[in-house]
Order: C-alpha cells, then sequence, then structure tokens
C-alpha cells in the first residue's frame, strides 16, 4: 500500500489522479496482500511438516505458490490495465492504484515473503489459532474442488471462458466516451440545476467559476 501511494504521488506530476487511489489501493492492497501471504506460509508450513529444512521449504515454494501468485496477480493488473483506456480521471485513477498495488503485491509475496520465512523459521507457528471443526471439514471441500481443477484443466477452462466469451461480444458496441447527463434521473436536484443553467445560455459559468481564499 505504501509503495502504490508512493508511486501515484510520483504519477501526479504527469497525470491528475483523484483521491479515490487511497481507497483502491488500500482495500485491494489489504485483500491481495494477505491472500499472497497466507498463500506462501500455507505452502511454507506444509513443507515443513514433511521435514524440509528452512531454505529447501521456501525454494519449494517458490516454485509452485510463487508461480501460482505472479499469474494472479498478473490477471489483477491485466484488468485494471485494461480501465486505463477509460478517458475519465476517476476511473484511471482506479486503473492505476490497482495495477500498481498488484505488481507490488506480487513483487513483495515473491521477493520479501520467502526472506521473511527464511528468517522467522518456525517462529511464524506462534500463538497459531486451531481450527474449528466447520473451518476443517471447509477445508476439505475446497481441497476436493482444487483436486477436480487439477484433474480436468481444459474442461474447467472452456466452461469458465464461455461467460466471458459471452459478454466481450458486445465490446464492438462499447463506448469509452464520457456518458451524458440524460442517464441521471430527471428528478435530481443536480439535473434540475444543469438544466436551469442550460436555459441561461451560460453553460459553462460551473467551470469557469474559481474560488480563492486565504
Amino acid at each position: 500500500i505504501v509503495l502504490t501511494l508512493a508511486a501515484c504521488f510520483a504519477l501526479t506530476g504527469f497525470i491528475d489522479l483523484s483521491v479515490m487511489v487511497q481507497s483502491v489501493a488500500t482495500l485491494l492492497g489489504l485483500a491481495l496482500g494477505i491472500d499472497y501471504s497466507l498463500l506462501m506460509i500455507n505452502r511454507y508450513r506444509e513443507l515443513r511438516a514433511r521435514h524440509h529444512g528452512r531454505q529447501r521449504a521456501v525454494l519449494l515454494a517458490m516454485r509452485t505458490d510463487g508461480r501460482t501468485i505472479a499469474i494472479s496477480g498478473t490477471a489483477v493488473a491485466s484488468g485494471f490495465a485494461g480501465l486505463t483506456l477509460v478517458p475519465v480521471d476517476q476511473m484511471r485513477s482506479i486503473a492505476f492504484a490497482g495495477l500498481l498495488v498488484a505488481l507490488f503485491a506480487v513483487l513483495l509475496a515473491t521477493t520479501l515473503g520467502p526472506a521473511l520465512l527464511v528468517c522467522f523459521g518456525r517462529k511464524i507457528n506462534v500463538a497459531q489459532l486451531r481450527l474449528s471443526r466447520y473451518s476443517r471439514s471447509s477445508e476439505i471441500r475446497w481441497r476436493r474442488w482444487a483436486a477436480l481443477v487439477c484433474r480436468h484443466p481444459l474442461r474447467v477452462m472452456l466452461l469458465s471462458s464461455l461467460p466471458l466469451l459471452l459478454l466481450a461480444m458486445s465490446s464492438p458496441r462499447m463506448s469509452s466516451s464520457f456518458p451524458e447527463e440524460s442517464w441521471l434521473p430527471a428528478r435530481t436536484e443536480a439535473v434540475q440545476a444543469l438544466r436551469v443553467v442550460e436555459q441561461l445560455d451560460n453553460g459553462n459559468v460551473i467551470k469557469q467559476l474559481k474560488v480563492l481564499y486565504d
């Protein structure tokens, strides 16, 4: 989150960014950071339980979960990269924040995270909470689902791609321009005020008004 906000601060010298950068970077950074960290830690614990040493366990975890984290982060970053094409400052701010925080999450999870695991070793299990029966049964169900996906990767990919293909069929009719005011409800005060300004033949008065205070 800190790295993303610092990078966005540097970008403000070249492009305009909205205050929404802070919210997107914080929410998405927490989600990806916790997810990727737990993924790496769980695999590290499994390998240590198989009597692998610290460095060996981290190396094996990087070969498997590190690759998974990289693929996941690339998918998230690619989705936000597409939003940079929308010519709206708020959307572009969300796009840059999501893109940067996804890249930094992958970078830290595959560099700093493994280094910390080597340093702490089995100390990461201090104050570990015991799983309830419901949590264990849920874990078993997820393991079965993951095993099913691994046994039939092509079928799962094809089935999951069908909704995406249906959505992509409408992309030629997509417009990236800023929506007109007609999409807002006509009864709202903002729309009624806009109509009054237009009737005064001074539609740019809102953009021309500047307030200076000391």
